[in-house]
């Protein structure tokens, strides 16, 4: 049961948006709701994006600054120019890449452990990138291994405690943690795909960086960015034990053996894809849907996701307006009779089948009504039957 809201809660006509976000109304929720204002976005190659590996909440978020980091470089390859050694990043007369990421935009809390054990975690990182056997459609297979950098400092400098009762006191503190990558580790997070016939990059993804870096969970990061990947096309099917592996949902037992953390569908739904959503749907500029699509027996093997935009939202609630407009005026419902197909105003229904259905039962009625004496009961029967694939 939906908790009541409070009465002391401030109305939302008075709500009033953090730096970096705007307040718009949601029609679906009926109450008005953040979304960003913050449009730094960065881009990156699909190969990344599909890419697996073992990681943390901190982790995610440094490899994230380091694609961040690396943009005026891939905005090079996607204009075709693969020679990115003359930007002020790379230094000739080194061998090395050094990026430079501020300490505070890893983790807030300062803390020297976490700092360590997310740089040892890079230093020991590998990553399978996906490759492709053949031209367009074939295969893809993860058979390109390599580890994400060369090195990592964390410089030490002498600061001064300037509150508290130490105050005045020298301390060593640390603001940077340098990454240091060879051009091939590098080639790896900048080459985007260029078509030269078109003349225009390809399989790439483009992402706000802060949505992904302020992610309550390693799983919101990765997912985001799967999603963003297909927003152009807005849909897309996974087999649901190749997203298990590629968000990494796994346990360590004392032995230190890896084991499956949700290993029954409703888990995983219950503890990652809703949770995402959720916090997706509060804060990124799309979000998902998603309905099991295969099946062998009980076991779900593939998960359909629907992408969402809040442009798309505002095309799928007029067609929703649309199927309850043809059943007023052609069948005669009410708002009473429309809870008893609500069904077909779930996220993972397409409206146009609905409506092609709807006009369908139309054309059989036009035809020949003598057989069917409650209308309303036999277009609500034949729709739940639709819903239900019968």
């Amino acid at each position: 049961m939906k908790k009541t809201p409070s009465t002391n809660a401030k109305p939302v006509e008075d709500l009033e948006a953090p730096e970096g976000m705007e307040v718009v109304q949601s029609k679906k929720a009926k109450v008005k709701q953040l979304i960003p204002v913050d449009t730094t976005y960065v881009y990156q190659s699909n190969k990344v994006t599909l890419s697996k590996y073992n990681s943390t909440l901190l982790l995610e978020r440094l490899l994230t600054l380091i694609q961040y980091h690396l943009q005026d470089a891939v905005k090079l390859s996607m204009k075709g120019d693969p020679n990115y050694s003359q930007l002020a990043l790379f230094d000739p007369q080194e061998d090395l890449i050094k990026i430079h990421i501020p300490l505070r935009s890893i983790t807030k809390a300062n803390s020297l452990d976490d700092v360590i054990a997310t740089c040892k975690g890079l230093m020991d990182l590998k990553i399978l990138f996906p490759s492709y056997s053949g031209g367009k459609g074939s295969k893809m297979e993860y058979m390109s291994i390599r580890q994400a950098v060369h090195g990592v400092d964390i410089p030490m400098k002498e600061g001064v405690i300037s509150k508290g009762k130490n105050a005045g006191s020298k301390r060593r503190q640390m603001e940077t943690v340098i990454i240091s990558m060879t051009k091939d580790q590098a080639d790896r997070f900048v080459l985007v795909d260029y078509d030269q016939d078109l003349r225009r990059p390809v399989r790439f993804t483009k992402f706000l960086l802060h949505v992904a870096i302020n992610a309550k969970t390693k799983y919101t990061s990765k997912l985001y960015k799967l999603i963003s990947s297909w927003q152009a096309k807005g849909k897309f099917t996974v087999k649901t034990d190749w997203l298990r592996e590629y968000l990494d949902i796994k346990g360590v037992d004392e032995s230190g053996k890896a084991y499956d953390l949700y290993p029954y569908y409703s888990d995983l739904v219950k503890r990652v894809l809703k949770p995402v959503r959720d916090e997706l749907f509060r804060k990124a500029d799309c979000w998902f849907e998603f309905a099991p699509e295969k099946m062998e027996g009980k076991k779900v093997v593939t998960i359909n996701f629907t992408v969402i935009t809040p442009d798309l939202e505002k095309v799928i609630q007029s067609k929703h307006d649309h199927i309850r407009y043809l059943l007023k005026a052609h069948f005669n419902f009410t708002d009473v009779d429309m809870k008893a197909i609500k069904g077909a105003f779930l996220p993972d229904v397409d409206p146009d089948t609905i409506v092609e259905k709807i006009l369908t039962l139309h054309q059989l009625l036009a035809q020949d009504r003598s057989a069917i004496t409650n209308v309303k009961g036999w277009i609500v029967t034949s729709l739940k039957n639709f819903l239900a694939g019968k």
